[in-house]
């Protein structure tokens, strides 16, 4: 049985790849910038029924009020391709999520955009576990999971850095274990 299981995930990992790569060399996404509303996306990834987040992880999220500070405002508009961006998004918050430290007296992420002179920057900060000082050189690496308790395949944040470069985009972070972390994404404008 435990032998299934393990081709099972196999074949739902490489069926993940298999969609990210046809995404990324898709010519038809090449050119698919459009305004997208930052915001909309954010809320997205916020929802705790979001697949990427376990039911028994949204009820702990829920008892220990993890407190997720959204500052973007409602209308942040940028020129991105919405698939990519929402994918981005959608692994960097959902992992802020997983790895709150909820035994803090006040867990938390907050979320916000900045623009600047030649970029914007959408940044996701939280209080969590945070990640060894060794460990950040690997963990956009596919497959790659920095945790024991890790429960992924290791692909999100592989995948959000795949998306990030075909968009020209710069993801960069900050840890430090039993701190938190800061994922930065620099938007060239």
């Amino acid at each position: 049985m435990r032998e299934v299981l393990n081709l099972y995930g196999k074949l739902k990992d490489a069926n993940l790849i298999r969609k990210t790569k046809k995404l990324s060399f898709n010519p038809k996404n090449k050119e698919n910038n459009i305004q997208s509303n930052i915001s909309n996306y954010v809320a997205m990834a916020l929802t705790l029924d979001s697949e990427y987040i376990t039911a028994k992880r949204r009820r702990e999220i829920l008892v220990n009020r993890l407190r997720i500070e959204n500052q973007i405002e409602v209308e942040e508009i940028i020129f991105s391709d919405p698939h990519r961006l929402r994918v981005i998004l959608t692994n960097l918050i959902s992992n802020s999520i997983k790895y709150a430290d909820l035994a803090k007296e006040r867990p938390s992420i907050g979320i916000d955009f900045t623009r600047h002179n030649g970029h914007h920057e959408i940044r996701i900060e939280d209080n969590g576990l945070g990640i060894a000082p060794d460990q950040l050189p690997k963990i956009f690496n596919m497959f790659y999971r920095a945790s024991s308790i890790s429960k992924g395949s290791g692909l999100g944040l592989y995948i959000a850095m795949e998306s990030a470069e075909k968009l020209k985009y710069q993801i960069d972070v900050q840890s430090e274990v039993g701190v938190g972390s800061v994922f930065s994404i620099r938007i060239p404008v």
